[in-house]
């Protein structure tokens, strides 16, 4: 019994040894300032945390050995401590906490003076960095991960309410609806960081993640740079990603040189097998054909761009041009008989002091159209809806009164047509006309006029 005193004696005194420790080193702590060494508060901490481990240790022998009576003493001895503990332990992370900004603060007032410096000698305005957002696709997690604990995160000018905040703005879809339970306080943004960090850092399912995004490329139907670069940017990126992984895509070159150039149209997969020889290529030799395939269909799409819109370009200038050489024909139509341009034939005094015959035959020499006197066109074609003024004929009112009026003129002459087997004498209508033939000449023919017919 007295053994068993003496035991129970030692364990209290070694129990009151490490509360009176404790209570030292929180006045330590609660007196500690900026200008002393941090380190000091950072070795006392892992001391204080030793020091709990040792009192529960001691705290249970003591409590092996006491009746029931004394048990709920034993508990307040246990609480008391606790309440120390963790008062201290606090006391430390707060000064560890305001150590760290206070010089987080100087170090960037130093960085603020010399970036504006920098700037004022510089003049350059860099742009600010957008936070990616992540919708809860695991191939993009790693990017998100990393930028968002760079920016965000670790800066220690943020509270943890500010981060929570950055945080599910930076969120959409599954990625928000992991943690849109979850309020926007200080006390929920390590857990909704680690629930993200548990869910979406799957290695592996990252890596599968990877491996689909290549093998579900899609099949390219018709050969275009966009579904070139595509399909090139698609296999490189991941590969980048899964070798950053660590995982030993320099021993897939087999397996890639066969899946990708099936997703090759029929004429770059042509022209792919036509580059093979004997030997398996490797898979950068396939990255850079097509690499080397999108430069080439995208420089000969932008020349036939660039020719379509020449062409284009040309005919619209032909078409003014041959609209502004019409206008310049129209208004300064030049007399085809004396080829004056102030005038036009119907008002040259030279051709008006022709007589009417003379005027036809000028007309046919110089092939104009007998309505409208103008060329390009025969009488026949003519779109004018302009007659003589005299007798209504399609011929102009100047040549009124030719011997080749056909339709608009009266017979000139007569047949006398005799009868044997009558004995009677009858008088056929003529008249004498212009002929023209396959070559545009004009011959004189007598034309017999039927006045009897419908």
């Amino acid at each position: 019994m007295v053994g068993g005193q003496s035991n129970s004696d030692k364990l209290k005194r070694k129990r009151e040894e490490i509360k009176q420790r404790l209570a030292r080193t929180f006045k330590f702590v609660e007196d500690f300032t900026s200008d002393q060494n941090i380190n000091s508060i950072k070795t006392r901490e892992n001391a204080v945390r030793d020091a709990l481990d040792e009192f529960n240790k001691v705290q249970e022998q003591i409590e092996d050995n006491v009746s029931i009576a004394e048990l709920e003493a034993q508990t307040n001895e246990r609480i008391e401590f606790e309440n120390i503990y963790f008062e201290t332990m606090t006391a430390i992370a707060t000064a560890i906490e305001s150590y760290d900004k206070t010089k987080v603060a100087a170090t960037n007032n130093n960085q603020n003076s010399t970036a504006i410096q920098s700037h004022q000698n510089s003049k350059i305005n860099l742009p600010v960095i957008q936070i990616p957002e992540f919708s809860g696709h695991f191939e993009k997690w790693l990017s998100f991960r990393d930028v968002f604990q760079s920016l965000i995160h670790n800066n220690n000018n943020l509270n943890s309410i500010e981060k929570m905040h950055y945080l599910k703005s930076s969120l959409s879809g599954d990625a928000l609806h992991t943690i849109e339970n979850l309020a926007i306080s200080g006390a929920n943004y390590d857990e909704a960081w680690s629930l993200l960090e548990k869910r979406y850092g799957n290695e592996r399912l990252i890596v599968q993640a990877h491996i689909r995004k290549i093998l579900n490329s899609p099949t390219i139907n018709k050969c275009t740079a966009a579904s070139l670069r595509q399909l090139s940017d698609d296999v490189r990126s991941n590969l980048a990603a899964l070798k950053a992984l660590n995982r030993p895509v320099q021993h897939w070159d087999d397996i890639l040189v066969t899946i990708i150039p099936d997703k090759l149209d029929f004429h770059s997969n042509r022209e792919w097998q036509g580059k093979l020889g004997n030997e398996m290529p490797d898979s950068k030799t396939l990255l850079d054909f097509l690499e080397s395939r999108y430069q080439h269909v995208a420089s000969i799409t932008a020349s036939s761009a660039n020719q379509t819109s020449q062409e284009k370009s040309g005919q619209n200038k032909s078409s003014k041009h041959q609209s502004s050489s019409n206008s310049v024909i129209t208004n300064k139509q030049s007399c085809a008989f004396c080829k004056k341009t102030n005038h036009s034939l119907h008002q040259c005094t030279s051709f008006l002091r022709l007589s009417t015959d003379e005027k036809l035959k000028q007309v046919i020499s110089l092939k104009l159209c007998e309505n409208c006197l103008r060329g390009n066109h025969s009488t026949a074609n003519c779109k004018s809806n302009n007659t003589c003024r005299d007798c209504k004929g399609r011929h102009h009112t100047l040549l009124h009164g030719t011997k080749t009026q056909i339709n608009d003129s009266v017979p000139s002459t007569s047949t006398v047509s005799h009868c044997n087997a009558q004995h009677s004498e009858n008088l056929l209508l003529t008249a004498v006309v212009l002929v023209k033939d396959c070559h545009e000449k004009y011959h004189q023919c007598r034309a017999l006029l039927d006045a009897g017919s419908q």
